[in-house]
């Protein structure tokens, strides 16, 4: 008697887990020995041989799938890095802002008291006179003074330049002294 040289392929499979399996498998037609055409026999083996074929698909697409993780992953961390840069940026910004904000309200307390010390600084130097209306003028002068370096202020924000404060000696204190007293207001 000839050896039987076909291979039997098993499967087992779990009523609950491959359940889609034995569906398919349960739709297709038993098929007979002498019509092995539209068999499950021939179902299977159509399978496996396009499994087969696309085996090297599926490797390739699981390897593209490690590329796109490996890259979601690398992009998740510059967006991490980017947030952690818009935060830095954002107190930044506001400290910025803050400081801003105290240096425009110490310029506007320095300029609201502009007017008082202007008039100290005259009322030291000037002689009293008997004419109020030149002090009247120079009160003006001096608002009209107030008001424009308010509207610098405003539209220059903080961008000014810092003053450099100096110091006079003791000679050049004499010296403004002496010019002043000689200075006819």
């Amino acid at each position: 008697m000839a050896k039987d040289k076909r291979v039997t392929l098993t499967i087992k499979l779990l009523p609950d887990a491959d359940s889609d399996i034995i569906k398919w498998w349960s739709s297709l037609p038993l098929g007979s020995n002498k019509n092995t055409t539209g068999s499950r026999n021939t179902y299977a083996k159509t399978v496996l041989r396009y499994a087969i074929k696309e085996e090297d698909h599926i490797r390739e697409l699981e390897a593209e799938k490690v590329e796109l993780a490996s890259q979601l992953q690398l992009e998740q961390t510059r967006v991490h890095d980017l947030q952690g840069d818009i935060d830095l940026l954002r107190r930044q910004a506001t400290k910025a802002y803050d400081q801003q904000d105290r240096d425009i309200k110490e310029l506007r307390t320095i300029l609201s008291r502009l007017p008082i010390i202007a008039e100290k600084a005259v009322q030291q130097f000037v002689p009293t006179q008997s004419d109020a209306g030149r002090l009247d003028d120079i009160q003006q002068q001096l608002n009209g003074l107030m008001e424009r370096i308010e509207e610098v202020a405003k539209t220059r924000g903080t961008a000014e330049k810092p003053t450099k404060k100096r110091t006079l000696s003791e000679e050049e204190l004499a010296d403004r002294d002496h010019r002043m007293q000689k200075t006819n207001w």
